[in-house]
């Protein structure tokens, strides 16, 4: 009995350790799955600038369209050597705040390829003691296609705001870039027309002006869950909604 009396604190606190490492394991592996979630590719980066994790959609991205390769060394590369080395000077400065170092608050990169293909890049420090995803996190690598379109986002739409059908082709019309009076000819539809659909679709989404229903569109729950469906490429290698 003395013996345990004097092991129990020990043993409390084991166990009060051992639920905290099991939350944070468990938040941890809960963010990563919002990130596999998310319609562009996500790479977490620890203070070496070595990939700690890698999305589905960020290494399918980089094999559809040769821009990025994950090396043997756990490193990131990117073609040609002059994007390679901005991508390595970024993610160094990156890892370097999101460590506590003196750095940089993030870049954003354009890789281009043969017959048009393109890769945006978004190298972007986050601070391991304030990351979801684990102490080690020091920084993030956002991977998005300029040519892919979202074109599963309509029905997704209708169900979170209620948008009628016309509303939704519209609603996702201007989040792939188009222009009101492009959707307009598109659809062969008037501009009143267009212009009526919206307004009564930015009241349902809680907005009115077109840059604010496009970016709560864009950073709202819409782009989670059914969106990460997958990106497939054309003939021409082009990404595109599958």
């Amino acid at each position: 009995l003395a013996l345990l009396q004097r092991l129990l604190p020990h043993l409390e606190t084991a166990l009060a350790l051992h639920r905290r490492l099991s939350r944070a394991q468990a938040l941890a592996d809960a963010s990563l799955q919002v990130l596999e979630g998310l319609p562009i590719g996500v790479v977490l980066l620890d203070e070496r600038a070595a990939v700690l994790h890698a999305t589905e959609r960020a290494r399918r991205l980089a094999a559809d369209s040769g821009l990025l390769q994950f090396g043997a060394g756990d490193g990131l590369a990117a073609s040609p050597p002059a994007a390679h080395a901005r991508l390595q000077r970024a993610m160094r400065a990156a890892v370097a705040t999101g460590s506590g170092r003196s750095g940089g608050a993030g870049t954003g990169l354009r890789l281009e390829g043969l017959a048009g293909l393109q890769l945006h890049l978004l190298v972007a420090p986050l601070p391991g003691w304030r990351s979801p995803f684990g102490e080690r996190t020091a920084a993030a690598v956002f991977v998005s296609a300029p040519s892919a379109e979202l074109a599963a986002l309509a029905p997704v739409l209708r169900a979170l705001y209620g948008l009628t059908p016309a509303e939704a082709q519209l609603a996702q019309a201007l989040v792939n870039g188009l222009s009101p009076q492009e959707y307009a000819d598109a659809a062969r539809l008037s501009l009143h027309t267009v212009r009526a659909q919206f307004k009564a679709a930015a009241a349902k989404v809680g907005v009115r002006r077109q840059a604010d229903f496009v970016r709560v569109l864009l950073t709202g729950p819409a782009l989670l869950g059914r969106l990460a469906a997958g990106y497939r490429t054309d003939d021409d290698g082009r990404a595109r909604d599958a």
